[in-house]
């Protein structure tokens, strides 16, 4: 090999590198933030659409007067667990540093999860009613609807507390910067809580 080609060689693995290095720093620096942004704001938009679900939940109780008035309730809680695991869509990334379904108790996607599926078992339980076969239509009584008027407030005070925008920023992140993150999570065990009554009660 001449020392001409050999420089020419030498070239052409250094221009390789430059453009592998320069590729490399792209995504990192722009594809991949990106992606996240992107995945970001879908987790918000899902968030969003949750919160506008349990408003109809709590619309839909607050106007129920017999067990049967509660149903539409029930498919709404079905819809609010599926935006829930929209929620944990993610590219390698999770808001909380760990997975989705994880048993760390004291994480917003946890009690998302939990707190929804508790509702609907809730909302069920008020549904059936004391009955062992055939549903039928039953009165609530005043310990049910002060059940209700627990998760009607939960529901509220969460949906005044998550304050969050398509901006980009992961929605856990938005509510830690606004000191909220902590606060949602506690109406959220305040669901689960009343669950627990509801289904003990019947």
């Amino acid at each position: 090999m001449t020392p001409q080609l050999k420089k020419y060689v030498v070239a052409i693995l250094v221009l390789a590198l430059i453009i592998s290095v320069g590729l490399n720093l792209y995504d990192h620096f722009i594809t991949l933030p990106q992606m996240q942004a992107t995945t970001n704001n879908m987790r918000v938009q899902a968030l969003k659409q949750w919160l506008d679900t349990m408003e109809r939940i709590r619309y839909t109780l607050g106007h129920a007067s017999t067990n049967l008035d509660v149903y539409e309730a029930a498919y709404h809680t079905r819809l609010a667990g599926e935006l829930v695991d929209i929620y944990g869509v993610g590219i390698g990334y999770n808001p909380e540093t760990t997975p989705m379904y994880t048993y760390d108790r004291e994480t917003l996607s946890y009690w998302l999860k939990r707190s929804t599926s508790d509702l609907e078992y809730a909302v069920l339980a008020i549904y059936l009613g004391n009955q062992t076969g055939v549903i039928t239509t039953q009165y609530l009584d005043y310990y049910v609807w002060e059940k209700i008027g627990n998760i009607r407030n939960a529901i509220e005070n969460i949906t005044n507390t998550m304050i969050i925008s398509a901006n980009g920023v992961d929605p856990v992140k938005q509510l830690q910067e606004k000191g909220n993150l902590n606060i949602v999570i506690d109406y959220c065990k305040q669901i689960s809580e009343t669950y627990i009554e509801i289904t003990t009660y019947y």
